[in-house]
């Protein structure tokens, strides 16, 4: 069972000094529901106070000094050098009580070798589109949508060609062609003249056709960061094999249960409620 909070954090603050100037650093500590998002979910964060910062910013009182917020947020090297007892606890940052933040997704998209759209390097990403006539080895390129349009059509019956005027202009701008069933906008027509228009409507009605689809763009894939694969899942000790093996959602799902129990008990090692 986990309890619903809205506001749950502790902060520890260090004095120290670094070049002979005074410094302050102050780690937050929070799990709570602060974000209105339905989950507590743990957070380490942390500002630096200097004699330098930017005095538009937070101040403390160091000594005798001001200081003023020189730089803050997941500064976590600089938390576990000078906290060194919520250094276990940073690999927990962005963890819900469901789960690291996109646990299966984010780790994943980091442990795989594929684009955004789950292409490899060197598999087709683009390609165009047309029909070859007879034993011609010359391809006829066509818009996509046309492409489907005539593939889908072809053997139901023969093809006409229509002209479309331009629909404000038609004295300025000459007709556009189609053929019966497929656009009715002049800009959305294949066709610039009636003669391409025809010859085209004869090798479909008349003509062996080959229908082709050409790659000319290839995808670059991404390569594998599978330290941040590492760091999504919480998993510090998994292998690249683990990582990179098939079904590794299902293998995510599986340790879930474990990870989140781990995950309670660091949370109450800090006095919270979970």
């Amino acid at each position: 069972m986990t309890t619903l909070i809205k506001h749950q954090t502790k902060q520890f603050r260090k004095d120290y000094t670094r070049d002979r100037r005074p410094e302050t650093i102050i780690a937050t500590v929070r799990h709570d529901d602060s974000c209105g998002n339905g989950h507590n979910t743990f957070s380490i964060t942390g500002d630096v106070f200097t004699t330098t910062g930017n005095r538009s910013e937070p101040s403390v009182v160091h000594g005798n000094r001001t200081l003023y917020l020189d730089c803050g947020g997941c500064i976590h090297d600089q938390i576990a050098e000078h906290f060194p007892e919520l250094a276990p606890l940073i690999k927990w940052h962005l963890t819900s009580t469901d789960g690291p933040m996109h646990y299966v997704a984010n780790t994943i998209h980091h442990a795989s070798d594929q684009d955004y759209w789950g292409r490899r390097a060197g598999e087709p990403s683009r390609f165009e589109y047309g029909v070859r006539f007879a034993d011609s080895p010359v391809t006829h390129m066509v818009p996509e949508k046309f492409w489907k349009f005539i593939r889908e059509r072809h053997g139901s019956g023969t093809f006409q060609v229509v002209e479309i005027a331009h629909d404000r202009e038609p004295d300025k701008f000459g007709p556009h062609y189609t053929f019966v069933g497929f656009g009715d906008k002049w800009h959305e027509c294949p066709f610039r003249s009636k003669i391409q228009a025809d010859e085209f409507a004869e090798g479909m009605n008349r003509c062996k056709v080959e229908f082709v689809s050409l790659p000319v763009e290839f995808s670059k894939g991404k390569p594998r960061d599978l330290d941040a694969a590492r760091n999504a899942a919480v998993w510090p000790d998994a292998t690249d094999n683990e990582l990179t093996a098939p079904d590794l959602a299902e293998r995510l799902r599986d340790r879930l249960p474990a990870l989140l129990e781990e995950f309670r008990a660091a949370v109450e090692s800090l006095g919270f409620a979970y």
